[in-house]
């Protein structure tokens, strides 16, 4: 049987079976997804002759449904496997890239064909990341919660790191299915990693008869209980703020990030591919140093800072219209990256020693869905305000909102100090 213990002073991937499978499992699909990002909006344009505004949908697809599953997804999981779960989206992610595929291969894929499988894996990956974050803390000790975000999040930021230009050398040697087909094989790699944990036998603890009997609640009292935990919980309530704050200015900026570039200060597409690069090489760097960093400063220093960090050098981006463009546009990908880096894996850590066990999985989704749905607005807002104005102004805009997050500040130090001493050393 596959242990989830491990020694106190070893790192979780080297001696934690169970936890190294999961992590695992999720770097491959990420990887994996990395490849349809790309893919899918070029074999639509290319084999499927979609217009460019399609193509755009196509990408938008992929995580709108998961907004609106999150909170049933997590209100469902209650008194249920989390690992089951996983294994089953991932069972269902590999049939429908395999099916596209195939269907493409006989010339019978269709636009409506494809929007159907995007959308139902943008669903199933969303239900997939909410098992994970329930799962999670339930075979790690408290102790290990920033590890083991830590390591998630390098996975996230390799795979941004090498998935482009991987699937950039596959797309042009052997075309966008061949991507895609990658993609659909990842899921049953991570199929087969997870069905190898053993989940060891547990004894009730304190709370188990609270979760039998939310279950035998119904679900809309699941759902409520999981809400009304999350908005009382004042460090929760703080950081799910803050995200949500920061994510809707953020959105408005990145929507006209293009634009702004290409149109404004007129920066060529290869210098904006290098910008995204250092941007994923800082973002990957900062998760594989937290742990050091974090020797010498704590959870209640490194949360606020991070926030504070990230909005500050915001303000970079519409600095560039003045001048230096590129060297302030790659001070801003430096720092900002890190930064929010820094800032997601802390708050999920604080976030999970904030949380009971049986709320884990409705809590992340309540955090997903408020956070998320942030960022299709800030997308509108942010065409509104530049087609009355100017892109320019719309910038401005969109970094004063992110400013507005930083009223959580003090809530955050004081989350993050209350647990502070449990966390990852």
């Amino acid at each position: 049987m596959l242990a989830s213990g491990r020694k106190p002073s070893a790192g979780l991937l080297r001696t934690h079976a169970a936890f190294r499978l999961v992590w695992c499992a999720r770097t491959v699909s990420l990887l994996g997804d990395r490849f349809s990002l790309f893919a899918i909006p070029i074999l639509a344009l290319d084999k499927l002759h979609a217009t460019a505004g399609q193509a755009a949908l196509l990408v938008a697809a992929q995580s709108l449904p998961g907004v609106i599953v999150a909170l049933p997804a997590a209100t469902r999981l209650v008194g249920r496997s989390e690992r089951a779960t996983m294994i089953g989206c991932d069972l269902v992610r590999g049939l429908l890239l395999g099916g596209a595929v195939g269907l493409a291969e006989v010339h019978q894929l269709t636009m409506v064909a494809l929007f159907a499988c995007v959308v139902a894996i943008g669903a199933t990956s969303t239900v997939f990341d909410v098992a994970a974050q329930a799962y999670v803390p339930k075979i790690v000790d408290r102790t290990d919660y920033v590890e083991a975000n830590s390591r998630l999040a390098q996975a996230d930021g390799g795979t941004w790191v090498a998935g482009p230009v991987l699937v950039g050398i596959l797309i042009s040697t052997a075309g966008p299915l061949a991507a895609i087909g990658v993609d659909a094989a990842s899921f049953a790699v991570s199929w087969f990693l997870l069905i190898r944990i053993t989940e060891p036998r547990s004894i009730p603890a304190a709370g188990s008869q609270a979760e039998g009997d939310e279950e035998d609640a119904g679900a809309w009292r699941r759902l409520v209980s999981g809400y009304r935990f999350a908005v009382r919980q004042r460090g929760i309530r703080a950081i799910v703020i803050s995200a949500t704050l920061f994510n809707l200015g953020g959105a408005m900026v990145g929507s006209l990030w293009f634009p702004y570039l290409l149109r404004l200060l007129r920066i060529q597409p290869a210098l904006i591919g290098v910008l995204s690069t250092i941007g994923g090489a800082s973002a990957l760097v900062t998760v594989l140093m937290l742990r050091r960093v974090m020797r010498s400063a704590s959870l209640a220093v490194i949360l606020p800072a991070s926030l504070v960090t990230g909005v500050l050098t915001l303000w970079l981006i519409p600095l560039a219209a003045r001048g230096q463009a590129i060297v302030l546009l790659a001070v801003y990908q430096l720092i900002f990256s890190a930064a929010a880096a820094a800032f997601g894996v802390v708050a999920a850590s604080v976030r999970q020693l904030l949380t009971p066990q049986r709320y884990q999985g409705r809590v992340y989704a309540f955090s997903l869905v408020v956070a998320g749905l942030s960022v299709p607005l800030g997308s509108v807002l942010a065409s509104a305000v530049a087609d009355s104005t100017s892109v320019l102004v719309a910038i401005v805009a969109g970094a004063l909102v992110a400013s507005f997050s930083l009223v959580t500040v003090r809530a955050l130090a004081a989350a993050s100090t209350a647990h502070g001493s449990e966390s990852c050393l």
